[in-house]
């Protein structure tokens, strides 16, 4: 069943600085994007891991940072879904994770990121019947989501341990947790994304982009920043425009393209009168008119789910 979560996706494209921009304008962007879907009263999805300097976490900490602020009335629990893949997860120490889990590693003036988070465990399964185990934390402890049952930090390291014992299968493993992804968000926003040297058997965004048609979502493609994003505007008929021949290519690129293309006409009859604020969106890059226009998608399809 589909909450009301915004999935947001973003990586480093090839050409970002072709369209103008630099890294730091994405992450100015995810947070603007954040902080506008939590105040339509949306929550957040994001699948990523924990590099030091990894959008994950700059999500995280800025999304805290801006309950902190006052930006963002209510209460911050579980704000941020973070979808952990298994591949991600897996090398992780124990130690680390929960560290990451507890707030343990915050430094002077850092915004505590537990309260803001629901972290779901990708564990090993396929596809079709994704399996997780998801955590809050409340009242200083660790506890199952939707739940006050109370998870010993010990019982969830020997449970991640376990699954952790399976043979390695990253692409499949990424896969599971984009289709749960998709299942659980109504709405992708996408901007950026990598061409090539991805770590899946496909380029990430356009995989997402696929499943999340396919689950009968929508997806916004942030177009005006390059990458594999506006290559997914192009393939679903919101930006009308060449595609950028690009020097290098990853595995099975083209094939996740062309199959992408051949869904445009279901996304256009899922997405209905949000088209028109779709394509808008997919050919600007200046935060608030982008935001402008999610605010727009929000609020016709928060009526769809009432």
């Amino acid at each position: 069943m589909k909450d009301k979560i915004v999935a947001i996706s973003v990586s480093d494209g090839p050409d970002l600085q072709l369209f103008g921009y630099l890294p730091q304008h994405l992450r100015r962007l995810l947070a603007s994007l954040a902080v506008a879907s939590l105040r339509a009263n949306w929550r957040i999805g994001y699948g990523g891991d924990l590099r030091r300097d990894g959008f994950t976490r700059s999500l995280l900490a800025d999304t805290a940072a801006a309950f902190g602020r006052g930006q963002i009335s209510g209460q911050p629990q579980a704000s941020v879904v973070h979808f952990f893949a298994l591949s991600a997860w897996r090398e992780m120490p124990g130690g680390t994770i929960l560290n990451h889990l507890m707030d343990r590693e915050l430094g002077p003036g850092d915004a505590p990121i537990a309260p803001v988070t629901e972290t779901r465990f990708f564990l090993p399964s396929t596809p079709d019947e994704p399996q997780c185990i998801a955590i809050v934390v409340q009242d200083g402890g660790l506890r199952l989501a939707g739940s006050d049952e109370p998870v010993p930090e010990a019982r969830l390291l020997d449970l991640l341990g376990g699954a952790a014992q399976a043979p390695p299968a990253p692409g499949r493993e990424l896969t599971v947790m984009r289709r749960a992804m998709a299942r659980a968000c109504p709405l992708r926003i996408q901007f950026s994304g990598k061409i090539s040297r991805y770590a899946g058997d496909r380029p990430g965004l356009i995989e997402e982009a696929i499943e999340q048609v396919r689950a009968g979502g929508i997806v916004m493609p942030l177009g005006g920043f390059g990458g594999a994003a506006r290559e997914i505007a192009i393939a679903l008929g919101l930006l009308r425009a060449e595609r950028t021949l690009y020097p290098e290519y990853g595995n099975n690129y083209e094939q996740a393209f062309e199959e992408l293309t051949g869904l445009a006409g279901q996304h256009e009859r899922q997405a209905g009168e949000l088209m028109a604020d779709l394509a808008q969106a997919a050919e600007i890059g200046t935060p608030h008119r982008i935001v402008f226009h999610l605010n727009a998608v929000l609020g016709r399809m928060g009526n769809r789910l009432n």
